[in-house]
């Protein structure tokens, strides 16, 4: 989604607030380089909207004491949801001051249908809802991750592995039954938001996320914002091509070659052909007899059974030609290479950082780091949350 200036500055302030607060209108003018007009046009607004409440300054000083400003934690309440690897529907509230109110985890059944799946969606938000003890009027908004192709703007899922029934009004169909806005989006962008918003990506505006799990997302956040093509959608940097069309190994998708038929859970478990436990991992949620029998494929490799490891050695080398061929188009300079396996990302780190470094042009490889690590818990719906509070504050 594209804001106008006016919606950039109330966001830049907000987030400025709630990372610096208490913090003066001079503070914000200086900090942000807007002008004194611009930030008491700003700083007006979101007080009389309860998002910011002033208060005096407590340092003792000579003259009129200033007055600061912070964030109103009680001025609303957002929700941030994913679907759970595992169980469901993960959803977690968060005040305005970024603090965790309440987490739950609503059981989903397993579905085929995109139209039966945001039904359940909806049944799992009122039941968290009705759970959590809060009042459903001081919700704001709430912000959907779904692993799929979405247009945000129209909150519309144009397609996700296994639905048939797509494309179709996710966000309109949720906020029509809930009465509350809802904005839908993909959960790869929920989670580059969530390391900027809560995490090692506060100080950073500027990186790209890679996840590596069912199967490959990544975000590029620019000036703290995630990137998004013309028609609104994220990129799907799981299929990009990393072997012939034509004889490369078959993805979910439909096509060849593919990065996520190599480098995720799919693929790995493409690779073992087998067929029973991967369609398990893509059921909604996912079936637990997928994700044991990856786990066990990872158990054997780190045991140094050779068949096995080869197969994360191949994953690794495919990460590694792909995301080179990114940073030498783009230049990111920072990557966040994560997974909510570590262990199969240790795995495959010696081919991914060979293949990258011959993938890669010397001066771009040499300037860009690379942080590998593990997805933190609710990191997902988090995100998600950080979206719903991104969305209340442009809005005028």
């Amino acid at each position: 989604m594209r804001y106008s200036e006016q919606a950039l500055n109330r966001l830049s302030v907000m987030q400025a607030i709630g990372s610096r607060g208490p913090i003066s209108r001079t503070e914000l003018t200086a900090l942000l380089q807007l002008s004194s007009a611009t930030i008491t046009e700003v700083t007006a607004d979101v007080v009389r909207r309860g998002l910011v409440r002033e208060r005096k300054e407590s340092i003792k000083r000579s003259g009129r004491p200033r007055i600061q400003l912070e964030v109103n934690p009680d001025g609303g309440i957002v929700v941030g949801t994913s679907l759970s690897e595992k169980s469901g529907l993960n959803v977690t509230f968060v005040n305005l001051a970024s603090d965790i109110l309440f987490q739950c985890v609503e059981t989903l059944p397993e579905e085929r249908s995109l139209v039966d799946l945001t039904a359940n969606i909806a049944s799992g938000l009122e039941a968290a809802i009705a759970s959590s003890g809060l009042a459903r009027e001081s919700i704001s908004r709430i912000a959907v991750g779904l692993p799929g192709l979405v247009d945000r703007e129209r909150g519309i899922l144009h397609w996700m592995a296994t639905m048939e029934d797509s494309p179709y009004a996710v966000g309109p169909y949720i906020e029509d039954r809930l009465k509350i806005p809802v904005t839908v989006e993909s959960g790869g962008i929920g989670m580059a938001r969530a390391e900027y918003w809560f995490g090692r990506a506060r100080k950073r505006p500027n990186f790209l996320l890679v996840d590596v799990d069912l199967t490959v997302v990544a975000t590029l956040v620019s000036d703290g914002l995630p990137t998004a093509g013309s028609h609104g959608f994220n990129m799907e940097f799981a299929h990009i091509k990393v072997d012939s069309v034509v004889n490369g190994r078959e993805c979910y998708c439909g096509g060849r070659g593919c990065l996520a038929a190599y480098c995720s859970f799919f693929g790995i478990l493409s690779a073992l052909n087998d067929k029973a436990a991967h369609e398990d991992l893509f059921s909604v949620p996912p079936l637990a007899n997928g994700m044991g029998r990856f786990h066990d494929v990872v158990r054997r490799a780190q045991a140094g059974d050779p068949a096995m490891v080869a197969h994360f050695d191949m994953a690794g080398e495919k990460l590694g030609v792909a995301v080179g061929n990114y940073i030498n188009a783009c230049d990111p300079g920072y990557i966040f290479l994560m997974s909510s396996d570590k262990a199969m990302l240790d795995l495959m780190e010696p081919a991914f950082r060979a293949a990258l470094k011959a993938a890669t042009l010397p001066a771009l490889e040499q300037n860009t780091e690379i942080e590998i690590g593990s997805v933190a818990p609710s990191w997902r719906e988090l995100g998600m949350a950080a979206l719903a509070l991104e969305q209340l504050f442009v809005s005028s």
